[in-house]
C-alpha cells in the first residue's frame, strides 16, 4: 500500500464528539503505518487552519459553502426535499458537487490506495472514489439501518416527523446501506455484535473488520477516589449525558432523563442536578433547562472532561443505537461512575457491578444514583476496574494492530 486518505464529515481534531474521536483514532493508527490524510466536507470547520502534530499527506476541507454547520437556510431546504424523492435520504444533505470535485482532484494528486469513508452518511461519495481506483473502506460507525428500525419500533409520535421516522427513514436507510455495504472492499464495525447485524441484514461480499472504539488514555486524567459523605452534607449529586443531541436515540435518552428520572431523583434525595453536554440540542430539551434550573444544556463545549470531573456519575439511558459509545470509554478513563442500559453498554463486554451499574427504568437509575452518591468505597471500585478494561480493550495501543492487519490484508 502506499498510502490512505480518510474521508469524514468533518476534520477530526480536536475532537468535538464521538465520531470525531473514532476518526481521529483511525487517522494517528494509519499514519503509523503508511503516510495518510483525512478531508473533511464540513466547509466552515475552524480546525483546518490548525493541523494536529502529525505527519499527514493533507489536512484539508471542503471550500462549498452548502456544507456549512449548521447548514445555511438555502441548502437546508434543499435537503429537506429528499422526503419527495422515492430515493432520497437525509444524508442528501451531504453530498456537494463542489466537494466531489474537490475530492476528486485531490484523489488524482495524492493517489492513494486505500480511501477509508467515515460513516454511511457519505455514501454519496463512493463513485468518486471509486473512478479513481482506489480501495474502499466503509467505516460503519452504527448499522444505522437497526438504529432506525429500533427508533421507528418504539415512536409513539404522529405529528409529521413522527410518521417520517417510523414510516419512512428505516426502509430508505436500509436502501441505501444496502448499496453502500455491498460497493465497497472492505467493512469495519466497532463490535462483534453490529458485524452480526451487518451479516443478518446485507450478508455483504467484502469482509468485515471489527475496529472497536478506543481512546487516547493518557489524555484522560483519572478522578480523585470518592469522597467519603460528610453529615450534613448538601453537595447535590449531578448527572451527566454528553452527546450530540441531532442523534435521535440521544435526544430520546436525554428527555428520557429530563421527564422520568429527575423528578424521581429530585423526590429521593431533595436536590439534584442533569447536564445534557453537547451540540444541536432540540427546542424541548432548551425550554426545560429554561424552565428548571436544576437542568443545564451546555450546547456545544470545546472540551467534555472538565464535565466527567466535576459529576456524580454519568447516565446513558439509551434504548436504541449501535457502535458503542464513546462517552462510556471516556467515562471509564476518568473513573466517572456508568449507570447504563444495557443497550448503552453493548459491545464494551462491561460487567454489573464490577465496571458500571446497569438500569433499565427511571426507578434504577435512581436506585444505582443514590447508592453511588452514598456508598463511595463502591464508586471507587467501579472506577479501577472500568480504567483497567479500557487500558486493556480500549486504548489506542489494543487497536493500532487491528487497524495495521486490516489495511495489510486489504492491500495484499
Amino acid at each position: 500500500m502506499t498510502s490512505a486518505l480518510i474521508v469524514a464529515e468533518s476534520l477530526p481534531f480536536p475532537a468535538a464528539k464521538g465520531g470525531d474521536l473514532r476518526t481521529w483514532q483511525n487517522l494517528n493508527a494509519l499514519a503509523s503505518v503508511v503516510p495518510a490524510g483525512v478531508f473533511g466536507l464540513c466547509a466552515n470547520d475552524g480546525r483546518r487552519h490548525h493541523r494536529p502534530d502529525l505527519a499527514l499527506t493533507c489536512w484539508s476541507a471542503s471550500s462549498d459553502p452548502a456544507l456549512a454547520w449548521p447548514p445555511p437556510v438555502g441548502p437546508k431546504l434543499q435537503g429537506r426535499a429528499w422526503l419527495l424523492d422515492p430515493h432520497g435520504h437525509p444524508s442528501d444533505l451531504y453530498v456537494s458537487n463542489v466537494a466531489a470535485e474537490e475530492l476528486a482532484s485531490l484523489l488524482e494528486r495524492l493517489r492513494p490506495s486505500v480511501v477509508v469513508m467515515e460513516g454511511l452518511w457519505l455514501h454519496g461519495y463512493l463513485d468518486v472514489v471509486r473512478a479513481a481506483g482506489c480501495q474502499i473502506i466503509l467505516d460503519c460507525h452504527n448499522v444505522e439501518a437497526a438504529v432506525f428500525r429500533e427508533v421507528a419500533a418504539t415512536s409513539t409520535r404522529d405529528d409529521f416527523e413522527g410518521r417520517v421516522i417510523r414510516d419512512v427513514l428505516p426502509a430508505r436507510t436500509e436502501a441505501i446501506e444496502r448499496r453502500a455495504v455491498c460497493a465497497v472492499d472492505q467493512l469495519w464495525v466497532c463490535s462483534e455484535a453490529d458485524a452480526d447485524r451487518l451479516r443478518t441484514l446485507y450478508d455483504p461480499p467484502a469482509p468485515i473488520m471489527v475496529i472497536p472504539n478506543t481512546i487516547p488514555l493518557d489524555a484522560y486524567a483519572m478522578r480523585p477516589a470518592a469522597p467519603r459523605p460528610a453529615a450534613g452534607s448538601t453537595t447535590p449529586p449531578t448527572l451527566v449525558f454528553p452527546g450530540i443531541f441531532a442523534y435521535l436515540p440521544n435526544a430520546f435518552a436525554a428527555r428520557f432523563l429530563v421527564d422520568s428520572v429527575l423528578p424521581r431523583l429530585a423526590a429521593a434525595c431533595g436536590d439534584c442536578r442533569l447536564w445534557l453536554v453537547g451540540p444541536l440540542p432540540p427546542a424541548d430539551l432548551v425550554t426545560a433547562a429554561a424552565r428548571d434550573p436544576r437542568i443545564t444544556v451546555t450546547g456545544p463545549v470545546p472540551d467534555v472532561r472538565p464535565y466527567l470531573a466535576a459529576a456524580t456519575a454519568m447516565a446513558v439511558p439509551l434504548f436504541h443505537g449501535g457502535g458503542t459509545r464513546l462517552k462510556i470509554l471516556e467515562a471509564f478513563a476518568t473513573g466517572l461512575p456508568v449507570i447504563s442500559t444495557a443497550k448503552g453498554a453493548e459491545g464494551l463486554g462491561a460487567c454489573h457491578g464490577t465496571h458500571l451499574l446497569l438500569a433499565e427504568t427511571a426507578e434504577d437509575f435512581v436506585r444505582a444514583l443514590l447508592a453511588l452518591r452514598d456508598e463511595p468505597q463502591l464508586a471507587d471500585r467501579l472506577a479501577a476496574h472500568a480504567r483497567h478494561l479500557v487500558s486493556r480493550e480500549f486504548s489506542w495501543a489494543a487497536v493500532g494492530g487491528r487497524i495495521e492487519r486490516a489495511v495489510t490484508a486489504l492491500a495484499g
